[in-house]
């Protein structure tokens, strides 16, 4: 059943014991605030209070991740990563140790905070220039 009003979800949720019952902006939120910041979130989806994405990456040749193993990456920024890819060979059970380079694309599963942090780190120069135009705020 399509619902247009959260409450009115939680109401029937309730009431008919579904257990799954979303209102249409629900659904949309996360999408809307990941778009937003600039994040290639493909889908987003709540596991219990948890909002994640799953995000599409590619690492930027000038990047502050080369050089990085995957496993850093998920331990570093509290993500995972679902598949990686160098060229046209998607690889689904990539090694922990595997390091990035330039090119290389990712398909990671993140909060929107964990996605900010990869992309400060895959874009130092926009970081740079973010810090620039907040400090002339400033002045």
């Amino acid at each position: 059943m399509r619902m247009f009003d959260a409450d009115l979800a939680r109401r029937v949720e309730k009431g008919f014991g579904i257990h799954t019952a979303f209102s249409t902006s629900a659904l949309a939120a996360p999408i809307f605030a990941a778009a937003s910041m600039r994040f290639s979130v493909k889908h987003s989806f709540y596991v219990g209070d948890t909002l994640l994405n799953l995000s599409e990456v590619l690492v930027r040749p000038e990047s502050e991740l080369i050089g990085w193993s995957l496993e850093r990456l998920e331990a570093d920024l509290g993500l995972r990563v679902v598949c990686h890819q160098v060229g046209a060979c998607p690889d689904l059970n990539p090694d922990a140790h595997l390091e990035l380079g330039p090119g290389d694309e990712l398909l990671v599963m993140a909060t929107l905070s964990s996605l900010e942090r990869l992309n400060d780190l895959n874009n130092p120069a926009e970081r740079s220039m973010q810090r620039v135009r907040l400090g002339r705020r400033r002045s």
